[in-house]
Formats: structure tokens, C-alpha cells, sequence
């Protein structure tokens, strides 16, 4: 996630001393004229630039032309009123498809938290999905436009369940705060103006689901660039010193942003903290995103982009983007002068520095200059788990020495989903990506398309013997495995501290949910919070219902949900929900606030008594070094094995395929296995592991596993598809709140009605 705080954007000082850059001596012998096409954006290099004089010490004679979104920039273009457009990605593709002979000189990502979607601060929209039926404000167009459609297919809101109305930002924000409209898709400074000044509330912005479509491009027509290269250059050189003002100094953007927008300064460093500038020291290394280089990621996730607007009637046909981007400006900008000397002399340092910065944190792994890199992308960075991971990542290396793994993290699930969603949704997939066992990755990957499968990494590597068959079954589609499972967790447990137990003279842990609502009872009485959540995440509170579910229905009742066999309107559906608006009554007041890991804490830090949560807590626990808790299955769910799996899948357009198997080898042995699970805190997918040095707990997990009757749980995405897990979250999420056990249930039959339509069959899980 972008979010860097201002004083932590020191990435790396250039040399470019304003007004100290020399230029060529040629350049200082005639100023050439520009006209700079620009919007109110957070564009701050160019800003800065204008503000600053920049230009004009580069040696140009600047004319700035200011637009109100990007689309009218292309007829400017197209007709030769501007020379330089610094204009959005999804503008850019539209002029191209008709017939703009432009190429992007550089790359402003501005960010994907500075474009989302902004509702009516009192018209009761929350989330995402309250959409449907609504009128929502958009620019024709505008990267907000392709944002807007992906946002909706993405909560599955066809068009003709909502009004959309084309309109500029100012007139989306009068329309917003006179209620004519209930949201509006725009970008900054829009956001903070309508939160600020018309009373909306932000639902999300792009990056907070992992869409990332607000990228703008210095764009420049062709033939201009012909004739008027060394212009390109100076105005590239301008932006340079620009990004050395920014380094040094962060307040300079923010006064000037402030100014431009008319906004507070405040509002400009909450933008500043969420999108700071670009790298444009990296635009001509491949390796970063916003490569200006062929091929790159920005260049793959292009195309991705010329093919959605196709699919959504925005463009006529997919256009070619084979020439949509030059390096060749950028790599001339920052090369060294030759015949330097004296003030020339330092400028030529300061160029040759700035395409080797050094950052001032270095990044948690990286790989070796002289050996491949291969990208293993997890959710996994911190604690007991990332630790097991690096020990494999560690042995694999040691054994090959020209190839480094990198365990590419996003921290948390729910972001590192979105984050990967994006990767391989624009063309950039890594080697490997981790994912929970399921229909959460067969329906979202497999089933479109997307992996490669892994016959010959099962046959080479035995693991069609090595793995019980129900796990087999649950990551085949088709007749072929797609990912190894590295460990099995439970989801289904109570865990509860005995210090607090002894103190409200509870002798052992509840087996029925009237037990735990009777030892609840004894805690509060005590002054001891009874049950720990934290539900910031919206899925713990999903998953104490499937808790609640699971022990109401049984396993097959429980497995029918998500197969058709039991209906949603099931009389013992409502006991689950009414037993889980009970349990709620027993939580911690800032549940809403806290993530699960924090609610763990509550145990370890004595302000609570329980917490039900998957045994990937049990890593947590011990990590805190906390030795008084104990652990039963949870209420209701004696003999039940409610499993979740975090196994890796190989995606179709891996750079390194051959060697992503490999490393799968690893991550699927025996050897491999029990090392890893005995840090993370769980037990092996293999049925050969040796158990006898694991700890207590994982040594009952295992013989459970080997006896018990086994589930496959639908909030970790086994059970179900992505959608519908995801609609499954968020009725519960709401009811959290309403405490409306009709309406929820009602939202649930809803759910698995749509989602019923194209499900491609839950895998239950037997002996």
C-alpha cells in the first residue's frame, strides 16, 4: 500500500540543486517554447515545477493551459494547442482509438488512494454493495470512469442497476451536497472537497479493494516529439529538479497543491501521505511498475486496460499500444553530459546518482544482483509464519545458487487479495501466489483460466500419495491439481485464557453454546469482557457465525448450504443467527476497531476471557509468550473439523516457471512441511508428517485431523465462491450491527440464490 508518510519520503536525494542543474551549454544559449496541458490533480512534480520556475531553468518558455478533466485534452492534442499532456491513462487510450498519434514520455502515478468513491454523508449508503439502485456521479472519460466500471463489476452491480450521470467534478460536488445525486466516482482533490465542504463520506477508494487505475501520463504527440526532442528532455530535466525540491523539502508540494486545488494544506499532506510522488529516476528500469520500458509491468497492464475499455463499449476496438510508451526521453534526461566541467560537472553526477538512488529503508528481502529472482507473493510478514516461510525460502536458496526467492508480501489477507487481484488482472502475475484451498482461488483463477496446472508437480514429487484424498479433491478441477497445500488449520476453535477462568471459578471449557452462555454470564459478573472479537476486517464476525452454523446444523447440514442441499430458509439458520446475536452481546466495545490478531490480545494482555478463532492463533499466542490458555473446539462442534488450507498456485505468465515448480517441491515435501508448520502453528497437508517434536496443541490438531469429521469452511473461501463468500461476509458484517435477524436472513437467501446461478459445485470433503 502507497501510504508513506511525509517524513519517511526521503527515498533518495538527488543532487539537482535548484537552479544549480547546468544544462548543456547549448540549452543555455536559447529558451525554447512549451505548452503545458495540466488539471488540478495531484500532479506534483509538475506543480511543483510551475510553481518553482523549474521550467524556466531548464531552459524553456512555458504556456500552461488547465483543463477540467482529461478528455478535452485530446482534441487540444490532436489539433496542436498543447504540446505536453499530462493526462490520465484511460484518456490517453481513448485518444489513441481515435487516432491521436501520441506516446507517454513519463508516468505520474498518482495513486490508487486518490480516486474512489465519495456518498452522500446522510443518505445511510456504508459499503460498496448499497449501490445498486442508486445515482452515482462519474466524468466520461476520466480514469475515474474505468475505476467506476470495475468497481461495479467487481460487488457484481450490472449498469442497469444503477443511474449513472456524467458530470465534472465541481458539478458532481453540487450535486452531491443537494442530495441530486447519492455518490460520485471522482479523484483529488474532489474527495477531500466533498468530504470537507458537501458532507460526503468516503466508501473506498481504488486501493482500498485493490484496483489500481489512476495513473497519469505526460503524453506527447509523435511528430512533436520529432522536432522538438531536446524540449522533451528539458521538460523532463524540469520535472527532475522538481523531484529534488520534494526530497528535500514536502511542505514545498503541499503549499503549492494547496493553492492550485484551493484546499486546506491539511487536506494536501492527507493526499501527499496517501500518493507521494513519483519515481521518475526508475521510468526507464524495467523492473519498476511504472516502467516507461516495453514489456514492463505498466506497459502488460496497459493492454489489460485497452481490452476492458473495449469490453465495456468505451473504445470502438482494442488499439495498439505497441508504441504508447519512449524510455528513450527519460534515459536521455538523466544520462551524464558529455564535455562537462565546473557546475556541468556536478549536474552529470547528480544524473548519474539519480538513476542508482539509494533508499533510506532498504525493503525486507530482496534478491541477489547475480541470481534470478523468483517472486513468492504471500499475506505472510510477519511472526511465526513468515519466519516458517523464509526457513524453506532459506533452504531452497542455500541449494541453488543462482536463484534467489522473495517472499513478495502484502500484509494482511484481504489487502494482499486485492493487491494480487490487480497484479494478475493487469498482466504482472508473480511466480507463485499463496491463496486459501477452495473455491476461493478455483472459481476466482482456475476456472477463467488463469493457472497452470500442476500434474507433473504432483508426479514428480509424490504428492498424489503423499496428500489425503479429501485434500486432493478440494484442489482439483477437471481432473488436475492447480496448488500445494503447505498446512491445514482448523477453524473451529475456543480458545480462553485459565487465568481468567480460575478468577470466575469456571472449572473447564464449554462444550454446547447454553454452557457458553452460562459461563459468559459467571465472566461478566466478574468484570472480565466474556468473548474477545475484532472485526475490522468484517470476516471475524462471519466466522463465528459459521461457529454458530456449523453447530446448529451438523457437518452436513452445514456442507448443504453451499451445495443446495439445505435452504438458507432453514428453521435452524434463524437459531444460528439468533444464537450469534446472543454471543455479540458478550464482546468487546471496540470489536469494530480491532483486527482478530488484536483481539488475541485481549487474552494475552488479561482484558478478556475467550475468542473463538482459527488455530492460526495458536502462533499468536505463543509468540506472546503466553502460556495460561487452554483450548476446546468451539460451542457445539465436538468430532468437527472445520478446515481452511493456505496452498500455492503456479499463474499462467510466471517468468520463472521451472523454477516456481521447484520450489513448490519444496513446500510440498515432508521435510518441508514440518518445518514450516511446526513454526507457523499449524499441521502438515501430508499424511506422513512426524509429529513427536510439534507442541501439544498441533500433536490433538493432528490426531483430529486423522479421526474427526471434516468440513471445509466457507468464510476461509473453501466452501464456496469468491462472490458469495464475499455477500456471506457482508450480510453478517451489516447484522454485527442491526441485530435484524430477518432481514439478514433474508440478505443470506438472497446471496445463495445469485450466487447458486453460476456455482460450479461446493467439494465436500469426506473420508
Amino acid at each position: 500500500m502507497r501510504r508513506t508518510p511525509v517524513a519517511a519520503i526521503l527515498i533518495v536525494t538527488f543532487v539537482f540543486l535548484v537552479g544549480g542543474v547546468a544544462m548543456p551549454r547549448a540549452s543555455a544559449e536559447a529558451s525554447l517554447p512549451i505548452r503545458i496541458g495540466y488539471q488540478s490533480t495531484p500532479d506534483w512534480l509538475l506543480l511543483v515545477a510551475k510553481d518553482q520556475k523549474l521550467f524556466e531553468k531548464a531552459g524553456l518558455v512555458p504556456t500552461y493551459v488547465k483543463f477540467a478533466a482529461g478528455p478535452p485534452m485530446i482534441a487540444a492534442a490532436q489539433n496542436g494547442s498543447i504540446d505536453v499532456a499530462s493526462v490520465g491513462s484511460v484518456p490517453f487510450l481513448l485518444g489513441l482509438s481515435q487516432g491521436v498519434d501520441w506516446t507517454m514520455i513519463g508516468i505520474n502515478p498518482e495513486g490508487a488512494y486518490s480516486e474512489g468513491m465519495v456518498a452522500c454523508g446522510d443518505c445511510g449508503i456504508k459499503t460498496l454493495n448499497e449501490l445498486k439502485g442508486k445515482r452515482i456521479g462519474y466524468t466520461k472519460g476520466s480514469t475515474a470512469h474505468y475505476g467506476l466500471m470495475m468497481i461495479l463489476r467487481q460487488i457484481g452491480i450490472r449498469l442497469d442497476q444503477v443511474t449513472l450521470l456524467d458530470m465534472r467534478p465541481a458539478e458532481q460536488m453540487a450535486a452531491l451536497k443537494d442530495k441530486k445525486i447519492d455518490a460520485a466516482m471522482v479523484w483529488e482533490p474532489w474527495m477531500q472537497k466533498m468530504v470537507h465542504q458537501a458532507n460526503g463520506r468516503i466508501l473506498a477508494t481504488e486501493g482500498d479493494i485493490g484496483i489500481y487505475t489512476n495513473v497519469d501520463v505526460y503524453s506527447v504527440r509523435r511528430d512533436w516529439l520529432r522536432d522538438n526532442r531536446e524540449t522533451a528532455v528539458r521538460f523532463l530535466r524540469a520535472l527532475l529538479m522538481a523531484h529534488d525540491v520534494l526530497q528535500r523539502d514536502p511542505t514545498a508540494g503541499l503549499r503549492v497543491l494547496a493553492e492550485e486545488m484551493e484546499i486546506e494544506e491539511a487536506w494536501a499532506e492527507t493526499i501527499y501521505r496517501n500518493d507521494p510522488p513519483p519515481r521518475i529516476d526508475l521510468w526507464s528500469d524495467p523492473r519498476y511498475r511504472y516502467s516507461l520500458v516495453k514489456d514492463s509491468a505498466f506497459h502488460r497492464r496497459l493492454k489489460y486496460l485497452s481490452k476492458f475499455m473495449f469490453d465495456e463499449h468505451l473504445i470502438p476496438d482494442v488499439v495498439d499500444v505497441s508504441k504508447a510508451m519512449d524510455a528513450s526521453v527519460i534515459t536521455q534526461a538523466l544520462r551524464p553530459m558529455s564535455g562537462e566541467s565546473g557546475a556541468d560537472a556536478s549536474a552529470a553526477t547528480a544524473l548519474k546518482a539519480a538513476q542508482h538512488p539509494q533508499p533510506t529503508q532498504p525493503p525486507k528481502q530482496t534478491a541477489q544482483a547475480d541470481r534470478t529472482q523468483v517472486e513468492v507473493f504471500s499475506w505472510w510478514t510477519t511472526g511465526r509464519e513468515a519466519a516458517g516461510l523464509q526457513k524453506l525460502i532459506d533452504r531452497f536458496n542455500s541449494e541453488n545458487s543462482t536463484v534467489e526467492v522473495v517472499n513478495a508480501a502484502a500484509t494482511g489477507m484481504s489487502n494482499a487479495m486485492t493487491v494480487l487481484k490487480t497484479r494478475m488482472l493487469g498482466g504482472d502475475p508473480p511466480d507463485l501466489f499463496q491463496v486459501h484451498m477452495g473455491h476461493v482461488f478455483l472459481d476466482a483463477w482456475v476456472v477463467p483460466g488463469y493457472m497452470e496446472p500442476l500434474d507433473d508437480v504432483y508426479a514428480q514429487y509424490g504428492l498424489n500419495q503423499a496428500l489425503p484424498k479429501a485434500v486432493l479433491d478440494i484442489v482439483s478441477y477437471d481432473g488436475h491439481p492447480w496448488s500445494v497445500p503447505v498446512n491445514i488449520h482448523r477453524a473451529n476453535v475456543l480458545w480462553y485464557s485459565e487465568a481468567a477462568f480460575q478468577k470466575a471459578g469456571i472449572k473447564k471449557a464449554p462444550q454446547t453454546w447454553d454452557e457458553f452462555f452460562g459461563v459468559a454470564e459467571k465472566l461478566k459478573s466478574v468484570g472480565i469482557t466474556p468473548l474477545a472479537l475484532g472485526n475490522k476486517e468484517s470476516w471475524p464476525a462471519a466466522h463465528l457465525f459459521e461457529m454458530s452454523l456449523l453447530s446448529t446444523l451438523g457437518p452436513e447440514g452445514f456442507q448443504g448450504l453451499w451445495t443446495g442441499a439445505t435452504r438458507w430458509n432453514d428453521p435452524r439458520v434463524t437459531e444460528a443467527l439468533n444464537t450469534l446475536r446472543r454471543a455479540l452481546s458478550f464482546v468487546n466495545s471496540d470489536y469494530a476497531a480491532l483486527n482478530w490478531d488484536q483481539a488475541t490480545d485481549l487474552l494475552t494482555d488479561n482484558k478478556a476471557a475467550m475468542t473463538m478463532m482459527g488455530d492460526w492463533a495458536y502462533g499468536e499466542l505463543v509468540s506472546k509468550k503466553f502460556a495460561q490458555f487452554g483450548w476446546a473446539n468451539a460451542p457445539g462442534t465436538t468430532k468437527v473439523f472445520d478446515a481452511v488450507s493456505d496452498t500455492f498456485g503456479l499463474p499462467k505468465g510466471a517468468k520463472h516457471t521451472d523454477l516456481a515448480k521447484k520450489f513448490l517441491g519444496i513446500l510440498g515435501s515432508k521435510q518441508g512441511q514440518e518445518t514450516f508448520n511446526k513454526l507457523k502453528g499449524s499441521i502438515c497437508a501430508r499424511t506422513d508428517c512426524d509429529y513427536s517434536s510439534f507442541d501439544a496443541y498441533l500433536q490433538s490438531s493432528a490426531a483430529d485431523w486423522r479421526k474427526d469429521t471434516i468440513v471445509p469452511s466457507a468464510v476461509h473461501g473453501a466452501a464456496a465462491k469468491e462472490g458469495w463468500t464475499a455477500a456471506f461476509i457482508g450480510a453478517i458484517d451489516a447484522f454485527v450491527t442491526s441485530k435484524d435477524v430477518a432481514k439478514t436472513q433474508q440478505a443470506l437467501i438472497k446471496a445463495a440464490a445469485d450466487a447458486m446461478a453460476s456455482q460450479t459445485g461446493a467439494v465436500p470433503l469426506k473420508r
